[in-house]
């Protein structure tokens, strides 16, 4: 019975300092981290990190890369350039691409031989995390001898990051071809978005889907480029650390994008019988777009862009709806003048010259013509009656 009770003594003490060592010693040393890894979108110009899941972001890894310019010539040195955030902080970059295209920095040139689309790809490698996306094509084109082609005006325009928390910067960039010292840019966008050179920044504190646009002008021309993506605003998630911890919920980003467009028009001023280009440009809703243009003297088309010769003067209006899925935008355009034709003017002037000083010298030269008439029947008259009194 003694055995017993020093038995049951033991078995007490030795519970209770078991519980006083779980105590002690601090709870993190067993508490399990799970180490999520971002999921990975790729998008128009890149990869980047993903907020899916509720899972943290910050250890993602976000690369966009894209040629300085759209077209190029052959033998024109072609600029590849890149940008990289998250991940590790530290980055090795492996290019490749049509024609051998190499390096193993953020930025890399290359000059093409030949004509046609030219690929390129990155691999950037941080960390034990490695990524290969798709940069684009440049299109080369002409020839290598002096004096070449320049390429033709273009523009394009994307963000990066393409994902971002409020309160984080976000960079807009512009890729133009063709331009001069002359090109005006002009950005806009959804929460303000401006700017008027090629590379703007903005800090977005609201959630959702952000699109932009990009207007570039060189002289008379101007092209009005939708962005080739948009950047999605939303929270990051912190790092769990207790497996009990409850994960927030993911935050709710809008199905669509907001429907925002833009009218333009080839020049501000036309003659009777020129030929001007009504165009419209849509960001946002489903991404495909159905076009109904209205407008003076039976103005119409089902295109981004119409064609219309006015065949009278005046000021002359248009009018686009934009359907994309349930979404409809009703666009005004900026008013047209519309003028005489040259061959008119100079009609106009002929006539009135015609109907001012020459008809009076007409008419000078028409009455001196009737009274010489006048004056030679008189005398012929004259004579007769003098023949008459002479014979009698």
């Amino acid at each position: 019975m003694k055995n017993m009770t020093n038995i049951k003594t033991s078995v007490r003490a030795l519970l209770t300092l078991a519980v006083l060592i779980g105590f002690a010693i601090p709870s993190n040393l067993f508490a399990y981290t799970p180490a999520y890894v971002p999921a990975v979108s790729v998008g128009p110009r890149g990869i980047g990190g993903g907020y899916s899941s509720g899972r943290p972001v910050a250890s993602g890894v976000s690369v966009s890369c894209a040629p300085s310019s759209l077209a190029a010539n052959v033998g024109q040195t072609v600029t590849w350039v890149s940008s990289v955030s998250g991940g590790s902080g530290a980055y090795l970059y492996n290019w490749n691409g049509t024609d051998g295209l190499s390096g193993n920095v953020s930025t890399t040139l290359k000059a093409y031989a030949t004509n046609g689309e030219k690929l390129g790809t990155l691999t950037v490698t941080s960390g034990n995390r490695a990524i290969t996306v798709s940069c684009g094509t440049v299109l080369i084109q002409g020839s290598a001898t002096p004096g070449f082609r320049e390429p033709g005006f273009g523009a394009s325009c994307y963000a990066t990051p393409e994902r971002a928390a409020p309160g984080e910067s976000v960079t807009w960039l512009a890729i133009l071809s063709g331009i001069t010292a002359s090109t005006t840019y002009m950005w806009d966008g959804t929460d303000g978005l401006s700017g008027d050179r090629p590379l703007v920044t903005k800090t977005y504190t609201t959630l959702g889907i952000k699109p932009a646009m990009l207007t570039v002008t060189k002289g008379n021309e101007r092209i009005v480029a939708p962005c080739t993506n948009a950047v999605t605003v939303a929270h990051k998630i912190p790092v769990i650390q207790k497996p009990t911890t409850p994960i927030p919920p993911t935050p709710t980003l809008p199905s669509l994008p907001r429907l925002e467009g833009l009218c333009t028009i080839s020049t501000k001023e036309a003659r009777v019988n020129d030929e001007v280009v009504w165009r419209a440009s849509a960001v946002g809703g489903t991404g495909t777009y159905d076009f109904l243009w209205t407008g003076d003297e039976e103005l119409s088309g089902e295109a981004s862009t119409t064609r219309k010769a006015y065949e009278k003067e005046g000021v002359k209006n248009a009018k686009v709806v934009v359907t994309s899925g349930e979404s409809i935008l009703t666009l005004s355009c900026p008013p047209l003048e519309v003028t005489k034709s040259r061959l008119g003017l100079l009609a106009a002037l002929l006539l009135s010259w015609i109907t001012g000083p020459f008809l009076i010298i007409l008419g000078l030269i028409l009455a001196i013509f009737i009274g010489i008439l006048f004056a030679r029947r008189k005398k012929k008259q004259d004579e007769k009656e003098e023949e008459r009194d002479h014979v009698a």
